[in-house]
C-alpha cells in the first residue's frame, strides 16, 4: 500500500554547529511517513528495523517502517522502542494488540484521525546524512509523547522539538480540537476560524491579558485581592496563552516604552544614550530605530476571521484607553449623552462600514469587500485619543452582479426588512420587497447563513450613525440614496429606430429614481439615453442603445453608491479624529510624544472560476503584503543579524518581488498596459490584450495558453498558485468614470446630499473617451498601496495570520490539506524556522542599558552600578541561565515524584528507583542554537562570552542587543523583580513617615479627649452642687408658703377683704391691658393711651394703701409691640408668596432686611423659608436662607420632614451636599409623619420613591453606606423602592445600592417580593434586571410573594425584552416549562398571549419539545408540557414562523411525530392547527416529498423496467436545502439555446419563487393559503438508478434546451414516502418533470370533434421541438402525437430517455410510429397451401428520417383532418400496433401515399409536404426538419444559419458497428417488401367478388382474422374519410394500375395463440368489370381487422 521511497541522495554538508544525532532511525523511534492514502497526508509510523548498507560505494540506510497501532488514539500509552511484531504477545503494551497480535478495534477509537488506516510495512533506503539532519522529504522524526499540560506541546510552534510540515500541522490539529484556535510562530499570531462562538473575549480574559501587560512575565490572576503579594514567574508561574490579545498587548507596550524612550527615561539613561550616540561606530542605527509607532496585519483568505479579529484587537484597545483614563483621573462618565468617548466611537464605526462594504459571499456571509487600515492614537498617557479609516477599492461591481449564493451589500437588505410604515411611504417603497428589485434578486438569495438578523444588523447600525454624529436629516438622506439606487437597477429601456436609439421608459422605477434623487424625469432619460462627445471641433451629443443605456445607468449607480461610501468614511473620520495633543508631553523639539498603532483588515486572497480586474487588484494587495512580510520576517531579519555580527544560520525564503513588477513595473507591468489603452481614444480590450501578451509574454510569471487568447484570457503565477483572469470590460473598469451627461445631471439635482457628494465622484473629463479626467483605478489603487506600504514600514509590524479550517464553514471540522496550503503560501512555515532561530526582540544599546541598567544590580551590595554594557550583558545572561537551570531542576523533580506515584509501591518500585538512579540523564539542547545547555555553573562560566549569550537566549550585536522571546520574557521578569522590589523600599519609608504623623496627630487628640472628659467630670460636679442648692432653695420656699398661708387664714376679715380687692383690681388691670392690646392690634397707633397713666396710677395708690411700707410698683411691658407683631406677620405672608413665585432675590432681600422672618412657618405646612429653598438647585439661595436661620435646617414641618427630606422629594442635589456637610445626621432621620402609606424613611428612601437622579442617591450614600441597609415604615428597603419607577431605573444606581449593599438583592420588600420580581413587575431597563441577577443568580428561580408567579412569569407577563428574558432561562431553566400556581399557564402561553418575539417563543418551544431534535431517524416521544400543542393549536397563527423554523430542523419521522403529537385532550395538531401552522405542515410534506398525488392508481405502469407514472399536485416547495430538494440537471439559463433566430415562440419563463409569507401580514397569508393551488406536474417512479441517469444523460450529454424538452424539477429518493406508499414499497426514485397542458393527440381529437382547423403554428411548434432533438444528435425514435405537448405558448418534445444517437441502432420495443423500412414483412406456406403473412418491427440505424416519418403522421392528421389509415384505431387506446396494423405500415408505398393525399383539399404545400414526409423511400424522404420548416407551406422562407454535421450511419462507421448502410439497406429491403405487397394485392384480386353492389362478409374462426372486402358507394367523410366523395356520371373502365386494393394489414398472433389454419391461395385479377349501374362510383377494397391476430385464408 506505501511503496517505497526514493533515496535522498542529498549530501550537503553540515553546519559546523549542528550536533548530530546518530539515534534518529533506531528501532522503535516514531516518524510521520507521507502518504496519498490518508486524508491528512502524513501518517504515525514506527522504525522497526534499520540496517546500513553501501551502494556503488555510498553508505546508505536501508529502514523498515510499520503502521504505529497508536495511531488511532494519539497520546495514551505507547509501545515501547523494543517491541517487534515476532515477539511474543506479552512484551507488547499496545492496547491495540490482543494476544494473538490482532489489531483490535479500538483502532478507530480515540480521535479518529487516523481510523481509516490499514497495517502496513515498507522498507525505505535513505541518505544517511540527510536522516541525520532531518531533511528527508516523506518522513520526518516524529516526537514522543509529552507530558506537556499545554495542547499541542507548545504555545508557540517554534517550541518544536522537530520542526516540520507534520509536526506543525499535528499540533495545530490537537489545538484546533480542543478549542485553542490560537498558536504563536514567532513574531506570528495563527487564528483558526472556529465558526462557533468561543468563551475567549470575556471581560476577565481581557484584564488577565492587561494584568500581564503591565506586570511583565509573571502569574496573573485578574481576582487577586488588594494588597496580596504575586509571585514572579521565574520561580511558579506561566505565560498566559497566544491570543489576539496578546498581540494587541504586545504593540501596545512597545507603543508605551518607545514613548518612555522619547520622554527620556531614568537620568542614567539619558547619559548613556548621548554616550553611545557620541562613540557609536560607523553604521550604527540611532536609538530611535526602533520605532514607537505600532501596526497590526490581519491577514488571510475569505472567511478566514479578518473582520472578527480587527474587532477583537480595537476592543482590547477601547480596554486599555479606560484603564489609562482611569490611572490619569480623567475617566469620564458613561452616562452622560453629550460626552461619548472615543473609544466606543471606533467600535461604533464598524457596523456602519460593514453595513455599506460587507455582504455575503459564497465562502463568508460577512465578507469585507473593501479594505481599511485604522490609524489608532494614543497620547503619552496611553489614552486612545482619536483614529482616522483608510479604505481602499470597494467593490462596487457586486451593486450590479451576484452568483448564486451571495448578496449585495448588507444595507439594503437590512433597510428594506427594518422599513417602517413612514420609511416607505417617504421614500416611494409601498408593499416593494426584496424580490422586486433587481440589484438584490439576481441570486435568489436574500438570508445569511450565519443566522444573523438583518433587523438587528440596522439597528445596530442606526445606533452607531447616532453616536458618530450623523444627524437624522443626514441618516435619511443616505437611507433615499440607497433607495434610489434600488430603483435605479429597475429601470428599463426600449429600443427605437431599430434598436440604434432607445427612450427610458417612465415608470414607477425611473419616476422614483428622478424624485429621490432630486431632478426632472426629463433630464434624467437625457443623461442615461445620450452621451456628450468632447471634441476638438466642439461637443455633439450622441445617442445611445439600449445596451449602452444600461451600462450608462450601471455607471450611475457605481458612482452614486461609491460617492455615498467614501462619504460616510469621511464624517467617520470626522467624528474619531485626533483629539488636541496640547497637553500631551513633549520633546526639547517640541514635538508631540503621542504615539499610534494601525491595525490593518484588508481583503483575502481571491480566486474564483472567472476572475477579473477586482481579483486582479486584490490578488495585487496581497502580492504587495506578503512582499512586506517577506522583506520583515525574511529579508530584513538575516541582514540585521548580519549587519550586527551575531551567530546567524542563512534560511531561504520565498521572494515574490518578480510578481509585483509584473503587475506594477512602468511601461510593461498589466496595470501600466492597461492605464495606456485608457489614455489612447482607440482602446478597446480586444488591443489591451494584444498589447498584454506581446510585452508580458516573456514574463516567467505570465501565461497564456492558446486555449486561454481565444476568449482574452491569461493567468498569472501568484504566491498562492496560478490564478486566471478574464479581460472583459477592463478598460472600462480601470476608467470608472461617470459620463458627463449624469455628472451633470448630478449637479444640477436639488437633493443637497447629491451636492456633497460631487466632489467624491469620477467624472469624465473634457477629452471624452480618450482621456483620463483623474487617476485610473489601477494607478490610483498602486498609489494607496505604495502610501501603506510605507506607512507600515515606518511602524513595528505585529502579524496575525486567519486561516480557514474549511470551505463548508462548519464547526469543528478541521481540513489538513486546506491549513497546510495557508501555511504554505502565506509563508507562516518559512517564518517559523526564521523565528525559531532568529531574535525577535532587539534594543539600541542605549535603549537596552536606559531599560535595564537596574538589573546589574542584582546579588551585588546595591550601591555599584554597573554601566559598562558588556559587564551587564554578561550578568544578564547569568542570571537568565540560572532561572532556566533551576525550572528545569523542579521540573525534574516534579517528574520523578510523579513517576513514583505512577509506579507504586513494592519491589517494582525499588526496582524503578534504581533504573531510574543508575539511567544516565540526557544533556539538555538548545533548540534554537544546537548548543548543549550547562547544568552547572562551573560548566556555564568556562563558556566563552558568545556561546553564554546564546545559551541564554540573547546576542550582543554592533549597536543592538538581541533577544529571544523567551530571554525577553525573562528579564522583562527580573526587571519588575527589581523595580517592585525597589518600590516596596520606597513603600516602606513612606509607610512609616504616614504612620509616624498619624501616630503624633492620635496622641495629640489623645490629650485633648482626656481634658475634654476631665472637663466633663469637673463640670458634672458643679451641676450636682447647684441641684442640690435648688432642692434645698424650693424646700425653704415651700416652707415659707405654708408659713404664708398658715398666717392668711389667720388674718382678720378686714385684711382679707383688702388683699382680695387689691388682687381683683390687679386682674383687671391686667385684662384691661390685654383687651387695649387687642384693639391696638386692630387700630394701630403710635403711643400708649392716655387712660392708661391713670389707670397706673390707681392702681399703685390701691397698692399703696394695701402695702404702705412696700416699695412702689413699676410696670415694665416687654416684647413686641401690636404694629410689630403686626407687621412681621404681613412680612412673613409676602415672603412665602414670593418663595412660592421663585422670586429669589425679592426673597433674599426681605429676609436681609427683616432677619426673623427666616424663622416663620407656613400657614398650613408648618415649613420654614429653609424648606420651600430645599425643593430647588440654588446654592446662593439656599446658603443665605440657612444663614438667616441654621437652626432650619434641624426643624420638621407638619409632615415630619426636615429640609434634606424635602430636597430628596424634589431631587435638589445642591441643598443635599450642602445639608450633609452642615447637618449630617439628617441623612439618618426619618420621617415624622408620613403621608399616607409611602413609608417615609431616612431621605435615601425618599430620594428612590421618586427615582431621584444618581447624583442625589450617590450623595446620600457616600454619607453613610449603611443607609443602604435600612428600611422605610413599610419595611422597604432603598432599593425596592428605586426599582418601583419601573423603565426610568437607571441600572448605574442600582449598581451603586448593590455595591454597598448587595445583600439588598435577597431581601424581601412589603409584598414579600425580592427586587427581581420588582424589577419585572414594574418593567425596568435589561441591564437593571441583568445587574439584579449578577448579584443574585438565584433570584430567577424564586416564585413572587404575593402572587406567587415565577421571575419568568413576570416577564413574560410584562413584556419584557428579550435579552431579559434569555436571562432568565439561562438561570432558571426548569422555569420554563413549570405551570404557573395561580393561572395555570405555561410561560409559553404567557409569552403568547403577550405577543413575544418570536426568538423567546423559539426558546421556550426549545426546551419543551414532544420529541428530541437529536435523534433524527427515530422519532419518540418525551414528557413535555404540550407547549407544542398550544403553539400549532392556539397561537392565531402569530408564531407559524417558530413552527416553521422547528420543522425545518427535523427529519421526516420527526415531522410526521410532530404531526400526530395529543394534547390533554387527545387531539392531533394536524386536526386543531391553525391555517398557517397547518400549512407549515404541508411545507414540510412537499420538502420531503415535493408532490402530492392526485389518483393513487398510476396513469402508467411499465412492469418490465418498473417504472410507474403519476399525475400529482406540484406546490411551490421552499427555497433549495442541501439533503431535501435537489434540481440534478436543468440546462444553462445564460444560454437561450434556441435552434434559430427566427424562433419567435416566448421563452419559457423561469421557475416560480415561492412567495415570501414573511412580508404579509396574517390575512394575506391566511387568504394566500386558502387559495394555494397546485401545479400538475408529472411524477415518474422508478426504482431503478439507470433509468435516472438516462433521463438526466440526455439532457446534460446533448445539452438540450428546456425550451424544447420538459425540466426536470428534481430528483429525489421516496423512502417512506406516505403519499407513494400504495405504489410501490421499495425504495425508490421520484423524478418531477413539468406536465404539459394538452398533448397534440387530445388537441387533433379536439380539433376533430369541433370541425375546426388545426393550428399551423402547432404544426410549427412541433417542427421545433423535433428540429432541436435532431441537432443536438439525437434521433427521438418514438416520435408521436403522444409524445408531444403545449407548454404555455411552447411545443416540447416528452420522453427523450429512449432517444438514441444518431447512427445507432433504434429499439423496436419503443414508440408506435414506426416508418416503412423499420418493419419487416414476410410470408410463410402453411400445410394446407394458404399463405401467412408477417410484419415485425426490426433495428435499423437511426436516421433523422425516421422522426420525419413520425412528423409526417401527425402533420397528415392535422391537414387532412383524420388519421393516417394505419394508426386509424391509435387515438381510442395507446397500445402496440397490431401485426395487421404494423402489416400496412411496411407495405406503404407510392400508391398509398397517392391514396391519402386524396383526403387533402385545396391546399397544395400541404400536399406537397406530405409527399416529402410520407414518401415510402428514406432517400426520397426529406432528410432535415430545416427542410420542413422551409417548405412555402409554413412561409418562413429559407432558414438562416447552417445545421451542424453528424455522420449518418454508414456501414464502417465505428459509432455503429451494429448498423447496415441505409441506402443499401433501403433497396434491398424495398425490393422484398414490393414481392410481398405483389402477392398480397394479386390473392385480394382474386378473392374480389363479381358482384359489386352486395358486399360479402368473410367470417372466421374466433383464432383468425376476418377480412371484409366492401364494395359500396361513397360514404361520407364522417363514415369512410379515406374514401374519394367524386361521383362519376357514366360507366368507366378502371384500370388496375389505377384501382388498386388496400393493401391488407397483418397482426403477428400472440405468444399464447395458437398457430392458425392453412387457407389456400387464389388467382390475382388483373382486370376488373365497369359496374353497370348508372350514375356509380368507384369501388374499392377494404381490408377490416378484427380479434388480435389476423391472416389471408380462404373465402368462406
Amino acid at each position: 500500500r506505501y511503496p517505497p521511497l526514493a533515496p535522498n541522495k542529498t549530501t550537503a554538508t553540515p553546519n559546523k554547529t549542528t550536533v548530530t544525532n546518530s539515534s534518529k532511525m533506531e528501532r522503535g523511534q516514531p516518524v510521520w511517513l507521507r502518504s496519498t492514502v490518508s486524508r491528512w497526508g502524513w501518517v504515525p509510523a514506527l522504525v522497526q528495523a534499520r540496517e546500513e548498507v553501501v551502494i556503488k560505494g555510498i553508505p546508505y540506510l536501508k529502514v523498515t517502517l510499520h503502521d504505529d497501532p497508536r495511531s488511532a488514539s494519539m497520546g495514551q500509552q505507547q509501545l515501547p522502542s523494543d517491541v517487534n511484531r515476532q515477539n511474543s504477545s506479552s512484551g507488547c503494551l499496545s492496547p491495540f494488540y490482543d494476544q494473538n497480535m490482532h489489531r483490535s478495534n479500538e483502532i478507530s477509537g480515540g480521535d479518529g484521525y487516523y481510523a481509516d488506516i490499514e497495517p502496513f510495512e515498507i522498507v525505505v533506503t535513505i541518505d544517511i546524512e540527510s536522516a541525520e539532519r532531518d531533511e528527508l522529504e516523506d518522513i520526518k522524526i516524529r516526537d514522543q509523547d509529552s507530558t506537556h499540560q499545554i495542547v499541542g506541546g507548545v504555545d508557540d510552534l517554534i517550541g518544536l522539538t522537530h520542526l516540520h510540515e507534520p509536526a506543525i500541522l499535528h499540533a495545530l490539529r490537537l489545538r484546533y480540537d480542543s478549542d485553542v484556535i490560537y498558536t504563536s510562530t514567532g513574531p506570528i499570531l495563527i487564528a483558526i476560524n472556529p465558526f462557533k462562538s468561543m468563551p475567549l473575549y470575556t471581560d476577565e480574559v481581557m484584564q488577565q491579558y492587561r494584568l500581564q501587560g503591565e506586570m511583565g512575565f509573571v502569574n496573573i490572576n485578574a481576582n487577586n485581592e488588594k494588597g496580596k503579594k504575586q509571585q514572579p514567574m521565574v520561580d511558579t508561574g506561566k505565560r498566559l496563552p497566544p491570543h489576539a490579545y496578546l498581540t494587541a498587548d504586545d504593540a501596545y507596550r512597545s507603543m508605551m516604552r518607545g514613548i518612555e524612550m522619547k520622554l527620556g527615561g531614568a537620568t542614567p539613561a539619558k547619559r548613556e544614550m548621548a554616550k553611545n550616540r557620541r562613540t557609536s561606530v560607523k553604521g550604527a542605527s540611532d536609538d530611535n530605530d526602533t520605532p514607537t509607532n505600532q501596526s497590526i496585519l490581519v491577514s488571510g483568505e475569505s472567511g478566514a476571521g479578518k473582520t472578527v479579529t480587527t474587532k477583537i484587537v480595537l476592543n482590547y484597545f477601547a480596554m486599555l484607553s479606560k484603564v489609562a483614563d482611569a490611572k490619569a483621573g480623567l475617566l469620564v462618565n458613561d452616562d452622560d449623552d453629550d460626552n461619548v468617548r472615543v473609544e466606543q466611537q471606533v467600535l461604533d464605526s464598524n457596523p456602519i462600514l460593514e453595513a455599506f462594504g460587507n455582504a455575503r459571499t459564497i465562502r463568508n456571509d460577512n465578507s469585507s469587500r473593501f479594505g481599511k487600515y485604522i490609524d489608532i492614537r494614543f497620547s503619552s498617557t496611553g489614552k486612545l485619543t482619536g483614529a482616522s479609516i483608510d479604505t481602499y477599492l470597494l467593490e462596487k461591481v457586486r451593486l450590479i452582479h451576484q452568483t448564486e449564493g451571495e448578496r449585495n451589500f448588507h444595507v439594503f437588505y437590512q433597510f428594506l426588512e427594518s422599513a417602517t410604515e413612514d420609511d416607505r411611504d417617504e421614500y416611494f417603497l409601498g408593499d416593494m420587497e426584496l424580490e422586486d428589485f433587481a440589484l438584490v434578486n439576481q441570486s435568489g438569495t436574500y438570508d445569511r447563513r450565519d443566522m444573523v438578523s438583518d433587523v438587528d444588523m440596522h439597528v445596530e447600525m442606526m445606533d452607531a450613525m447616532s453616536i458618530m454624529g450623523f444627524y437624522s436629516d443626514m441618516i435619511r438622506d443616505i437611507m433615499r440614496l440607497v433607495v434610489a439606487v434600488l430603483y435605479a437597477g429597475n429601470m428599463t429601456f426600449t429600443e427605437t429606430n431599430r434598436g440604434e436609439t432607445c427612450i427610458l421608459d417612465e415608470n414607477e422605477a425611473s419616476l422614483a429614481v428622478a424624485s429621490l434623487l432630486g431632478v426632472s424625469y426629463e433630464k434624467l432619460a437625457a443623461s442615461l439615453t445620450s452621451r456628450v462627445l468632447f471634441l476638438k471641433e466642439g461637443n455633439i451629443t450622441k445617442e445611445l442603445n439600449a445596451k449602452q443605456a444600461y451600462k450608462a445607468s450601471e455607471a450611475l449607480i457605481k458612482s452614486i453608491y461609491g460617492a455615498n461610501f467614501d462619504y460616510i468614511v469621511k464624517v467617520i473620520n470626522q467624528s474619531i479624529r485626533t483629539e488636541t495633543t496640547s497637553s500631551n508631553p513633549r520633546d526639547r523639539r517640541g514635538k508631540d510624544l503621542s504615539a499610534c498603532i494601525g491595525v490593518l483588515d484588508i481583503f483575502g486572497f481571491e480566486t474564483f472560476e472567472i476572475n477579473t480586474f477586482e481579483q486582479l487588484c486584490i490578488n495585487y494587495t496581497n502580492e504587495t503584503l506578503q512582499q512586506h512580510f517577506n522583506k520583515h520576517v525574511f529579508k530584513l531579519e538575516q541582514q540585521e543579524y548580519e549587519r550586527e555580527g551575531i551567530l546567524w544560520k542563512f534560511i531561504s525564503f520565498p521572494d515574490n518581488q518578480d510578481v509585483l513588477d509584473l503587475i506594477d513595473m512602468k511601461r510593461v507591468g498589466i496595470l501600466a498596459v492597461l492605464d495606456e489603452q485608457c489614455i489612447v481614444e482607440w482602446g478597446s480590450d480586444d488591443k489591451f490584450v494584444q498589447q498584454l501578451y506581446m510585452r508580458c509574454g516573456p514574463h516567467d510569471r505570465f501565461e497564456a495558453t492558446p486555449q486561454q487568447k481565444p476568449y482574452r484570457k491569461f493567468s498569472v503565477d501568484h504566491y498562492a498558485g496560478l490564478v486566471e483572469y478574464s479581460t472583459e470590460e477592463w478598460v472600462e473598469k480601470n476608467k470608472d468614470q461617470l459620463p458627463a451627461a449624469s455628472v451633470e445631471l448630478l449637479m444640477s439635482s436639488t437633493f443637497g446630499y447629491v451636492g456633497k457628494l460631487q466632489s467624491f465622484v469620477r467624472g469624465e473629463g473634457a477629452g471624452g473617451r480618450g482621456s483620463v479626467a483623474t487617476k485610473s483605478v489601477g494607478a490610483k489603487f498602486s498609489e494607496q498601496l505604495k502610501d501603506l506600504r510605507k506607512l507600515i514600514n515606518s511602524t513595528a509590524p505585529h502579524y496575525i495570520r486567519c486561516l480557514k479550517p474549511n470551505d463548508e464553514l462548519l464547526p469543528d471540522e478541521f481540513d489538513p490539506k486546506q491549513i497546510v496550503e495557508q501555511l504554505r503560501y502565506s509563508g507562516v512555515l518559512e517564518a517559523v524556522r526564521v523565528s525559531r532561530a532568529g531574535y525577535p526582540t532587539r534594543y539600541p544599546h542605549g535603549q537596552f542599558m536606559s531599560r535595564y541598567y537596574m538589573l546589574g544590580d542584582l546579588g551585588q551590595d546595591g550601591t555599584k552600578r554597573n554601566k559598562d554594557m558588556l559587564q551587564l550583558v554578561k550578568f544578564i545572561a547569568k542570571h537568565v541561565w540560572e532561572a532556566d537551570a533551576k525550572r528545569s531542576q523542579a521540573r525534574e523533580v516534579l517528574a520523578r515524584s510523579q513517576m513514583i506515584e505512577k509506579k507504586g509501591s513494592g519491589t517494582y518500585l525499588r526496582k524503578s528507583l534504581k533504573e531510574v538512579v543508575v539511567k544516565k540523564k540526557k544533556k539538555r539542547m538548545n533548540a534554537q542554537s544546537n548548543i548543549e545547555i550547562p547544568e552547572t555553573e562551573e560548566e556555564f562560566e568556562k563558556l566563552d562570552f558568545g556561546t553564554r549569550c546564546a545559551v541564554a537566549g540573547l546576542q550582543l550585536g554592533r549597536t543592538k542587543v538581541f533577544l529571544r522571546r523567551e530571554a525577553f520574557d525573562r528579564i522583562e521578569s527580573l526587571r519588575v523583580t527589581i523595580l517592585g522590589k525597589s518600590a516596596r523600599v520606597i513603600q516602606a519609608k513612606m509607610r512609616s513617615r504616614v504612620v509616624r504623623i498619624r501616630y503624633l496627630r492620635l496622641r495629640k487628640a489623645t490629650i485633648k479627649c482626656q481634658a475634654m472628659i476631665r472637663y466633663f467630670l469637673a463640670n458634672l460636679e458643679v451641676i450636682r452642687a447647684r441641684k442640690k442648692a435648688r432642692v434645698e432653695k424650693w424646700a425653704s420656699a415651700t416652707i415659707q408658703l405654708a408659713y404664708r398661708r398658715y398666717k392668711f387664714r389667720n388674718l382678720g376679715a378686714d385684711r382679707k377683704q383688702g388683699m382680695i380687692d387689691a388682687a381683683v383690681t390687679i386682674q383687671a388691670f391686667a385684662r384691661g391691658t390685654l383687651a387695649r392690646l387687642h384693639l391696638e392690634d386692630i387700630w394701630p397707633s403710635d403711643g400708649v393711651k392716655l387712660g392708661v397713666k391713670r389707670e397706673v396710677e390707681a392702681v399703685v395708690a390701691a397698692a399703696a394703701i394695701i402695702a404702705p411700707l412696700q416699695e412702689p410698683v413699676v410696670i415694665v411691658r416687654t416684647g413686641p409691640t401690636v404694629a410689630e407683631i403686626s407687621e412681621m406677620l404681613s412680612n412673613a405672608k409676602k415672603l412665602f408668596k414670593l418663595l412660592r413665585e421663585e422670586k429669589w432675590d425679592a426673597a433674599i432681600a426681605l429676609m436681609e432686611e427683616h432677619e426673623k422672618l427666616a424663622e416663620q412657618t407656613e400657614e398650613g405646612t408648618g415649613m420654614l423659608p429653609l424648606h420651600i429653598v430645599a425643593e430647588h438647585n440654588l446654592h446662593t439661595v439656599f446658603e443665605k436662607t440657612h444663614k438667616f436661620y441654621p437652626k432650619g435646617e434641624d426643624t420638621f414641618d407638619y409632615e415630619g420632614r426636615l429640609p434634606i427630606h424635602v430636597a430628596a422629594e424634589h431631587d435638589a442635589l445642591v441643598p443635599i451636599k450642602s445639608l450633609l456637610a452642615k447637618h449630617p445626621e439628617g441623612a439618618d432621620t426619618m420621617m415624622l409623619r408620613p403621608t399616607g402609606r409611602s413609608g417615609g424613611g431616612i431621605p435615601l428612601h425618599v430620594a428612590c420613591r421618586i427615582n431621584a437622579s444618581g447624583a442625589v442617591i450617590v450623595a446620600l450614600l457616600s454619607n453613610n453606606f449603611n443607609s443602604s441597609k435600612k428600611s422605610d415604615a413599610n419595611g422597604d428597603l432603598p432599593i425596592h423602592l428605586l426599582l418601583r419607577s419601573g423603565t426610568q431605573v437607571s441600572g448605574a444606581v442600582v449598581q451603586a445600592l448593590l455595591d454597598t449593599y448587595p445583600t439588598a438583592a435577597t431581601r424581601a420588600d412589603m409584598y414579600g417580593d425580592l427586587p427581581l420580581s420588582v424589577a419585572l413587575k414594574h418593567e425596568c431597563k435589561p441591564e437593571v434586571v441583568k445587574t439584579l441577577l449578577m448579584h443574585n443568580p438565584d433570584a430567577a428561580k424564586v416564585q413572587n410573594g404575593r402572587d406567587g408567579h415565577s421571575p419568568l412569569f413576570l416577564a413574560f407577563q410584562h413584556r419584557a425584552d428579550d435579552k431579559t428574558i434569555l436571562g432568565l432561562m439561562n438561570h432558571a431553566p426548569d422555569l420554563i416549562v413549570a405551570m404557573d400556581k395561580r393561572t395555570g399557564m405555561l410561560p409559553i402561553e404567557m409569552a403568547t398571549r403577550q405577543r413575544h418575539s418570536k426568538t423567546i417563543i423559539y426558546e421556550c418551544l426549545k426546551r419543551d419539545m414532544p420529541i428530541d431534535l437529536k435523534e433524527k431517524a427515530e422519532a419518540k416521544l418525551v414528557p413535555h408540557q404540550y407547549s407544542w400543542n398550544h403553539l400549532v393549536s392556539d397561537a392565531k397563527d402569530l408564531y407559524h414562523d417558530v413552527v416553521e423554523k422547528v420543522l425545518q430542523q427535523c427529519s421526516q419521522p420527526q415531522v410526521l411525530a410532530l404531526a400526530h403529537v395529543e394534547n390533554k385532550r387527545g387531539e392531533i395538531p394536524l386536526a386543531t392547527a391553525t391555517p398557517l401552522c397547518k400549512h407549515e405542515f404541508r411545507i414540510m410534506f412537499r420538502l420531503f416529498h415535493t408532490l402530492e398525488i392526485v389518483d393513487q392508481t398510476p396513469a402508467f405502469e411499465d412492469k418490465e423496467s418498473g417504472t410507474q407514472i403519476f399525475y400529482a399536485l406540484r406546490f411551490t416547495p421552499p427555497k433549495e436545502k442541501p439533503g431535501y430538494f435537489t434540481s440534478l440537471y436543468q440546462d444553462d439559463k445564460s444560454k437561450n439555446n434556441l435552434v434559430e433566430v427566427w424562433d419567435d415562440s416566448p421563452v419559457a419563463d423561469d421557475e416560480e419563487v415561492a412567495p415570501d409569507l414573511s412580508a404579509m401580514d396574517v390575512n394575506d397569508k391566511l387568504e394566500f393559503v386558502q387559495n394555494e393551488k397546485g401545479v400538475t406536474v408529472i411524477a415518474k417512479l422508478t426504482s431503478r438508478s439507470d433509468i435516472v441517469d438516462a433521463e438526466l444523460s440526455k439532457r446534460s450529454d446533448h445539452e438540450l434546451s428546456r425550451h424544447y424538452v420538459p425540466s426536470i424539477i428534481s430528483v429525489h429518493h421516496t423512502m417512506q414516502h406516505a403519499a407513494y406508499s400504495e405504489a410501490m414499497a421499495e425504495p425508490s426514485y421520484c423524478i418531477t418533470m413539468e406536465a404539459a397542458d394538452i398533448t397534440a393527440e387530445n388537441l387533433l381529437l379536439d380539433t376533430r370533434r369541433s370541425g375546426g382547423t388545426f393550428p399551423m403554428e402547432a404544426l410549427k411548434g412541433i417542427a421545433m421541438s423535433l428540429l432541436h432533438i435532431h441537432e443536438h444528435g439525437l434521433v427521438h425514435s418514438d416520435f408521436g402525437s403522444h409524445n408531444t405537448a403545449k407548454f404555455g405558448d411552447r411545443w416540447k418534445t416528452l420522453g427523450v430517455r429512449g432517444s438514441v444517437d444518431i447512427g445507432q441502432m433504434t429499439d423496436p420495443k419503443r414508440g408506435f410510429f414506426h416508418p416503412p423500412e423499420a418493419v419487416s414483412l414476410e410470408t410463410r406456406n402453411v400445410s394446407l397451401g394458404d399463405k401467412n403473412v408477417g410484419a415485425s418491427v426490426i433495428p435499423i440505424a437511426s436516421d433523422v428520417t425516421y422522426d420525419i416519418w413520425a412528423y409526417g403522421v401527425i402533420f397528415y392528421e392535422a391537414v387532412a383532418g383524420l388519421p393516417l389509415s394505419p394508426y386509424r384505431s391509435l387515438h381510442k387506446a395507446k397500445r402496440a400496433l397490431t401485426t395487421a396494423e404494423l402489416f400496412k405500415v411496411g407495405q406503404w408505398d407510392d400508391r398509398s401515399l397517392r391514396k391519402a393525399l386524396r383526403h387533402i383539399d385545396n391546399n397544395d404545400n400541404a400536399r406537397d409536404l406530405v409527399k416529402k414526409l410520407l414518401d415510402p423511400n428514406p432517400n426520397a424522404r426529406a432528410q432535415s426538419m430545416r427542410d420542413i420548416l422551409g417548405h412555402p407551406f409554413f412561409g418562413i422562407g429559407k432558414l438562416a444559419g447552417k445545421a451542424p454535421v453528424f455522420d449518418r450511419p454508414t456501414l464502417g462507421s465505428p459509432s455503429a458497428a451494429n448498423t447496415v448502410d441505409i441506402n443499401a439497406y433501403t433497396d434491398e429491403h424495398l425490393k422484398h417488401r414490393h414481392e410481398i405487397i405483389a402477392e398480397a394485392e394479386a390473392e385480394a384480386m382474386v378473392n374480389t367478388p363479381k358482384k359489386t353492389d352486395i358486399p360479402v362478409v368473410i367470417e372466421m374462426e374466433k383464432e383468425d382474422i376476418a377480412l371484409a372486402v366492401v364494395e359500396e358507394p361513397v360514404p361520407s367523410p364522417a363514415l369512410e374519410p379515406e374514401t374519394s366523395a367524386a361521383p362519376i356520371a357514366a360507366p368507366v373502365e378502371v384500370k388496375p394500375e389505377v384501382i388498386k386494393p388496400e393493401p391488407p394489414v397483418v397482426t403477428a398472433p400472440p405468444p399464447q395463440a395458437q398457430p392458425p389454419a392453412p387457407a389456400a391461395p387464389s388467382p390475382v385479377p388483373t382486370t376488373r368489370a365497369p359496374s353497370p349501374v348508372t350514375n356509380t362510383t368507384t369501388k374499392k377494397s377494404k381490408f377490416g381487422m378484427m380479434g388480435k391476430s389476423m391472416k389471408f385464408g380462404k373465402k368462406k
